[in-house]
């Protein structure tokens, strides 16, 4: 159900208003909650657990003592309902936190501790970039028995969100692994193969994820795209679609053109998707979905008049064509919106102009919004949205 991007009268507006409602509830019952350090009371829990079931609610200390927190535990399409939800509380005058924030490392210790029943005291951490700009995390501690220990991966997914925070964890990291540590020996002994690459304390860890992170933005694009030159750099690929009645995001494509070839695979290969990976300046990643029609010279030409209508519309300030794709069923031009609020209505005269069909939407690359869209016509039904939603593993809080 659309959040975000909801427009009045739609048919979901009953459902959005039952929510509305719900999430009024939720305000209620916090109001009523004097003392909160015992924990969330059962009342609370059920309210929110009616409002959707995939919330979890928590406390935390906080710098004024004990503050509650609603998280979505990795779910990233329920962000948009969290940060609602968040804006009602604090119009009530809640301060409800919409993310778990960074814990000292002894505080993370003991609440992987709590939750799993493993001590990971001792342990040591690798993190590095892989593909899409997401990092993979590795702790290794010598009372990790094997790196498929459930209770192990459980701990030390819990003891990096601790100490990172979940904001960190959803937009920046892929996965996160576990392992024994191997144990020191008395002598030095030649190694056979390459060395294994060095581990950091946990204390480390923090502040090397954010030189990591600052270090990568750092090196995107020093302008938005829609002020870069954009005449050179486009990389092709070539994707072998599997038949389906329909199909959700991208999955019909067979041929992508792209001046941004680590993002689009980052979003066609389904990892977690953040915009704030690809851009510094804010700029928002889309993409236009429309149902083609006619032979493949037929479609191929309509996408072409449609794309460079789109792009001589757009400009800095809204946004520009960052690729394109054409499969089995749909056509997609590629976006990078700087507002989206400005780019829609751009976008909408566009294609009211351009096309006879009502099936075409703009859909969005982040994982957040995997469930919102907008329709380019008056009369657009619905784009599909049965698809995988993408999720960060978590342990109960």
């Amino acid at each position: 159900m659309r959040i975000r991007f909801a427009e009045p009268g739609d048919e979901e507006q009953d459902a959005r208003n039952k929510l509305l409602s719900q999430m009024d509830v939720c305000v209620a019952r916090v109001l009523e909650c004097t003392d909160l350090s015992r924990g969330v009371p059962p009342q609370l829990s059920a309210a929110f657990d009616a409002l959707e079931p995939g919330l979890v609610l928590f406390t935390v200390d906080g710098k004024s003592g004990t503050e509650l927190c609603v998280s979505s535990r990795g779910r990233r399409e329920l962000d948009g309902l969290v940060q609602l939800l968040c804006q009602k509380a604090e119009v009530a005058g809640i301060p409800l936190q919409g993310y778990a924030k960074p814990m000292r490392t002894a505080d993370a210790l003991a609440r992987a501790r709590k939750a799993t029943g493993c001590d990971l005291d001792g342990a040591r951490v690798r993190a590095g970039f892989g593909r899409g700009h997401l990092l993979e995390i590795s702790v290794l501690a010598e009372s990790i028995p094997s790196v498929d220990h459930d209770a192990s991966v459980e701990a030390a997914e819990c003891l990096v969100e601790s100490i990172l925070g979940e904001r960190v964890l959803d937009h920046w990291v892929r996965a996160v692994h576990c392992g024994p540590l191997p144990k020191r020996k008395a002598l030095k002994v030649l190694q056979e193969g390459p060395a294994p690459s060095p581990t950091l304390p946990l204390d480390a860890l923090s502040s090397t994820v954010s030189a990591a992170i600052e270090g990568l933005v750092a090196g995107l694009p020093e302008v938005p795209l829609s002020r870069s030159k954009q005449d050179s750099g486009w990389t092709m690929f070539e994707v072998e679609p599997e038949l389906a009645s329909d199909y959700w995001g991208q999955d019909d494509v067979a041929v992508a053109t792209t001046m941004v070839p680590e993002l689009l695979k980052c979003f066609l290969e389904r990892a977690p998707f953040s915009s704030l990976r690809f851009s510094r300046h804010g700029e928002t990643f889309a993409y236009l979905k429309v149902e083609a029609v006619g032979d493949s010279v037929a479609r191929l030409k309509a996408r072409q008049v449609l794309e460079d209508a789109i792009g001589s519309a757009l400009g800095p300030g809204s946004g520009c064509v960052i690729g394109n794709g054409l499969g089995i069923r749909y056509f997609y031009i590629d976006l990078a919106l700087e507002d989206v609020t400005r780019a829609v209505p751009i976008l909408r005269s566009v294609c009211e102009a351009q096309l006879d069909t009502p099936r075409a939407w703009l859909l969005f690359c982040d994982s957040q919004f995997v469930e919102e869209w907008v329709g380019m016509h008056r009369d657009s039904p619905p784009p599909p949205l049965q698809g995988r939603p993408v999720r960060v593993p978590r342990v109960g809080a």
